[in-house]
């Protein structure tokens, strides 16, 4: 998920009554939330970027050490600014825990993927409910953070006691779990969806299925034959009308040469690493080849985002080569 919401978690987090007894609980747990993502001063360049993200900081072995982390920055945080109160090591770590794991268990939401059981595994894994940015999340957490000081100042203005933000902090949890559930509930219906018909006469080997962007009802369907891939828009609610549905096809690419030369390069095998569903384009060019490596978990409509793009001349070697967002 993305860091604002990693933040607001963690911040609901300390208002439900998380690290009472450490030093600087608040920025504590939001820091501890976040911690996990400091793997991406790795990235300098895309094939680090594809082999460092979500990796072992995102793994469960490393909790307890991202949390600690956690503890230090707020500890040279305390230092430099004076401390308030006598500092406690074990207070802080175990304060900075359960957010540093709320951080892996979100990320294992969305369609990117983790692999929580690095070192001794690096197979990828996802829930595939939510997608990596959601605004129905943000309004369920933002309104939980944001209720208190709109409580108050009616409040302040009829003479009741002010509100203190654990009520509201529970029940901007309690929402995002609920439609955390609300969304597994649709991704199960889709995946169902998929299996149970026949695709140009032959039944799915493989399907997936991907939250759309900004729709909380939409998916993006993957499924697998003998024969080819496609990707399809789903809608929860009208699961009736799949056969309806618009397909997009990937038949086996004719230059197979042109295939292998593009996962050969260094941002090839980079990206083969950590594509789960992966697909392959070839253009011709009029001197060559273009070939797109992407993954039909980031694939939208005909555009292709997430890529890899690699260009190779008449005789097959590679003159270009880039990673598209």
């Amino acid at each position: 998920m993305d860091n604002l919401t990693h933040s607001l978690v963690g911040l609901l987090m300390r208002r439900v009554g998380v690290a009472q007894d450490a030093v600087r609980p608040t920025l504590l747990c939001v820091l501890a939330a976040n911690a996990p993502d400091a793997d991406v001063v790795m990235g300098l360049s895309a094939p680090e970027y594809l082999v460092w993200h979500r990796n072992i900081t995102h793994a469960v072995v490393m909790i307890p050490v991202v949390a600690l982390a956690a503890a230090a920055i707020v500890w040279g945080i305390d230092r430099i600014r004076g401390p308030r109160k006598p500092w406690s090591w074990r207070a802080a770590w175990l304060a900075a825990l359960l957010p540093a794991a709320s951080h892996p268990l979100l990320d294992a939401m969305n369609s990117y993927a983790l692999r929580p059981w690095l070192p001794f595994s690096g197979r990828w894994f996802s829930f595939d409910t939510l997608f990596v940015i959601d605004w129905l999340v943000w309004l369920a957490l933002l309104l939980a953070v944001l209720w208190p000081a709109l409580a108050n100042l009616v409040a302040g203005e009829i003479g009741a006691p002010a509100e203190r933000g654990r009520r509201a902090a529970w029940a901007g949890l309690l929402a995002l779990s609920l439609y955390v559930g609300f969304k597994g509930y649709g991704h199960a219906q889709v995946v169902h969806a998929l299996q149970a018909r026949l695709w140009e006469g032959l039944p799915a080997t493989r399907v997936a299925a991907f939250p759309a962007i900004f729709n909380p009802l939409g998916w993006t369907g993957y499924v697998e034959t003998d024969a080819l891939k496609m990707t399809l828009p789903v809608r929860v609610d009208r699961l009736t009308q799949i056969e309806r549905t618009p397909v997009r096809k990937f038949y086996p690419p004719p230059d197979a040469a042109a295939v292998d030369a593009a996962w050969a390069t260094e941002i090839g095998r980079a990206y083969k690493q950590f594509s789960l569903y992966p697909l392959a384009l070839v253009e011709p060019l009029p001197e060559g080849t273009r070939v797109t490596l992407t993954d039909a978990r980031f694939s939208r409509a005909a555009r292709e985002g997430f890529a890899v793009v690699v260009e190779l001349d008449g005789q097959g070697r590679v003159t270009k080569q880039s990673f598209n967002f």
